[in-house]
This record gives structure tokens, C-alpha cells and sequence, in this order.
């Protein structure tokens, strides 16, 4: 967190993958309040007392949840994105295995 250039709850979140709402609120406080007692810089040390007082519950909550819609967005894109791979698959292999009929065969004069 100390060398985030960002270190809101939606950052900090995809690195600490929580698994419930109030673990990530709990989480993010103690790192939060670990890097304002580990760092020496004074412009960090005041980006993170404004950050903190500025985030709230809901903040962390929203965040978490934004975190969530994303993460299942990902999981329906790679879902679609493997169906359509597997498709394409099935009809290559049809296409390969299928002897031509002279009907569509290509003849040459």
C-alpha cells in the first residue's frame, strides 16, 4: 500500500481478494493503519489521513461490491469466451471428418 499510487479500497481489493463484506472492511483498516505507522514520507502519510477520512463502511462496502460485479463480469466473459473456443473446435473437427460430396466437389475444366 505504500507505494500505491491509489490506495482507495478498489485498488487495494483485487491484491487482498476477500471473502466476505465485512473481512475487507476489517482488512483494509489494519493495512491502512499499518502504512501510516510504517512510513516516514509526509506527503504519503497525508494521503492515507485524508483517505481514511474520507472512507467510510459504505465506501469499503460499495467498493467491495463493485470488486464482486467485476469479478463475476470476468467469469461470464472467460464462460462465453471458452464456449465459443469449444464450438469453434467442434465444428472444425465435423469439418475435417466429413468426406466431400461430389455435389459441392470443385471441378476444374
Amino acid at each position: 500500500m505504500l507505494t500505491c499510487s491509489d490506495p482507495t479500497p478498489l485498488a487495494f481489493f483485487p491484491i487482498y481478494i476477500p471473502n466476505t463484506q465485512s473481512s475487507s472492511n476489517c482488512k483494509y483498516r489494519k493495512v491502512l493503519d499499518l502504512a501510516m505507522n510504517k512510513t516516514d514520507n509526509q506527503e504519503v502519510l497525508s494521503k492515507f489521513r485524508r483517505i481514511k477520512g474520507t472512507i467510510d463502511k459504505e465506501r469499503i462496502l460499495f467498493d467491495w461490491e463493485t470488486l464482486m460485479h467485476q469479478k463475476t463480469a470476468i467469469l461470464v466473459r472467460r464462460s462465453v469466451h471458452n464456449t465459443n473456443f469449444n464450438i469453434h473446435e467442434e465444428i472444425n473437427t465435423f469439418a475435417q471428418n466429413e468426406k466431400p460430396s461430389t455435389k459441392h466437389a470443385r471441378i476444374d475444366k
